[in-house]
């Protein structure tokens, strides 16, 4: 995450997927970046995918496997702030119930 840059609008889509959660040690402004970064990496038409488990508490720690699970508002405001509009958020579907929920937003 810390370096990656993808040369300016040459990347279709890029997917995120449960790597968030293992970022308590990375600043909110340094995730704000790469957002930042990935977004510039996009194409016009390109599509930046982020897949997370969302908590219902602004921040939830494990100390069991050190992550970090944020709600649904949150992530909404880092994709916001990293310049992003949400096109599409659902749900993954058929977890077991005391498992986090897992959301995917579709972002441009």
């Amino acid at each position: 995450m810390g370096t990656y840059p993808p040369d300016r609008r040459l990347v279709n889509q890029v997917f995120f997927g449960c790597s968030c959660v293992y970022t308590i040690s990375v600043a909110i402004d340094d995730l704000i970046a790469f957002f930042k970064r990935c977004r510039h990496g996009l194409r016009e038409s390109g599509i930046f995918v982020v897949k997370e488990n969302v908590s219902t508490a602004d921040r939830e720690y494990d100390g069991v496997d050190s992550s970090v699970a944020r709600s649904s508002d949150v992530f909404i405001q880092l994709f916001t702030a990293a310049g992003f509009n949400v096109l599409r958020e659902d749900e993954q579907r058929g977890f077991p119930e005391e498992l986090y929920e897992v959301k995917i937003w579709a972002l441009r």
